[in-house]
């Protein structure tokens, strides 16, 4: 058992390290596409990373999916890289009223990923948290 546990352990240290490799690569060079998803929920949301000229602060455009529905909700905001490695990322989803039902149409969500891990944790103004994971199963190849 004990074995099981250190290899989970090295595979969840190997992409964490992949995670922050790729994070730290948008910001030095091109913009770079991710999805991630809001746990325990079935909400993703794509992220593309765009350098600024600062290599600690990213710009973040993209949307979320709703749970798969349309339509999708745009998404913008700014991630920074934390002088213990980990990341910041703040930014705001602007619910389409036919999917909020209401007059609130807009989500501000805070995410902070420490450094070494395998997921961050998010939090938005309506009182939601969980899980922020990087879906690697949802990321284009080649």
């Amino acid at each position: 058992m004990r074995l099981v546990g250190r290899r989970l352990a090295m595979r969840l240290r190997v992409v964490s390290l992949v995670i922050f490799a790729l994070l730290v690569s948008a910001g030095l060079g091109e913009a770079q596409t991710f999805v991630f998803r809001f746990a325990p929920g079935c909400s993703k949301v794509t992220l593309t990373l765009v350098p600024t000229g600062s290599p600690s602060v990213l710009s973040l455009v993209g949307y979320e999916d709703n749970c798969g529905t349309d339509p999708r909700s745009p998404v913008y905001g700014t991630a920074v890289l934390n002088r213990d490695g980990g990341f910041t990322l703040g930014f705001t989803t602007s619910v389409p009223v036919s999917v909020s039902g209401g007059p609130d149409t807009a989500v501000q969500t805070n995410v902070e990923w420490p450094a070494g891990a395998s997921s961050g944790t998010w939090n938005d103004d309506d009182g939601n948290s969980g899980s922020f994971v990087f879906d690697v199963l949802d990321q284009p190849s080649g």
